[in-house]
């Protein structure tokens, strides 16, 4: 999905303002990771998670202010069509029908629709009535969200991705889906602040930032002054790049 003018990328040059952002580099990385052959090992170890790496290859040259250079957009938007289950409605992590939509890599397919603003091909399709059977159908009678059809294994990321996707395709829960997923996720919360990925779970910044985000999508704006607790959480977290029980990465910088 590399475009011809991939091909003028010079020799990297630091984004203005910054000695440590070197864009062209950056996007000569993204590219590489877009030709990775099906005979490696590196393929088969992440081919079930290849929509989700193009949102985020997109999202980075978009960022870098590169955006159509290191991919197609045009070429990235086909594919994640192809990645949609027409039965079900959702999306799965690859093409070809070996994998099972999930509420992950829905929301990728989503976000690079959106990125490219394609969204509307849902509308002239008709899809998207399938797509929002598919995220509500995942919704549990606690509010909580399975990430597939048929799976157990309940995460509060799987509630924030359900309700960012709805968010993007114009729709929203009922009253008393959303009343539910929110009572589950204050649940989620824990003495420090922050949240887990389930009820009594430990706090980490990618979970805070998960629930923190779903309840804004759900507009519950009553309990603004406990808001507080997370942002000093996540300030706490910030500032020491740190999870409990965990090794610091930058990952947790972006949360």
């Amino acid at each position: 999905m590399v475009p011809s003018s991939a091909s003028t990328l010079s020799s990297s040059k630091p984004l203005r303002g910054s000695s440590a952002i070197f864009v062209e580099a950056h996007c000569r990385f993204i590219a590489a990771h877009d030709h990775v052959q099906p005979d490696s090992l590196a393929y088969w170890a992440r081919e079930h998670l290849y929509l989700s790496g193009l949102y985020w290859g997109l999202m980075s040259t978009r960022l870098l202010g590169r955006r159509g250079v290191a991919l197609d957009e045009a070429e990235a938007t086909a594919y994640a069509l192809k990645c949609q289950n027409s039965d079900t409605g959702g999306f799965a992590g690859n093409a070809g029908g070996a994998h099972a939509p999930h509420v992950l890599h829905t929301l990728s397919g989503i976000q690079i629709l959106a990125l490219c603003g394609q969204l509307d091909v849902l509308k002239s399709t008709d899809s998207i009535s399938s797509h929002v059977r598919f995220l509500r159908a995942l919704q549990r009678p606690d509010g909580s969200f399975i990430g597939m059809s048929g799976a157990s294994e309940t995460d509060t990321r799987f509630a924030y991705c359900a309700l960012a996707c709805l968010h993007l395709l114009g729709r929203q829960l009922d009253n008393d889906s959303a009343a539910r997923t929110a009572a589950y996720i204050h649940a989620c919360q824990n003495p420090d602040g922050g949240y887990g990925l389930c009820p009594g779970a430990e706090s980490h910044a990618g979970q805070t930032f998960c629930c923190v985000a779903a309840l804004c999508f759900l507009s519950e704006t009553a309990r603004r002054r406990q808001l507080l607790r997370e942002y000093y959480f996540i300030y706490v977290q910030i500032c020491t790049f740190l999870c409990p029980c965990r090794n610091p990465a930058i990952l947790y910088l972006y949360y």
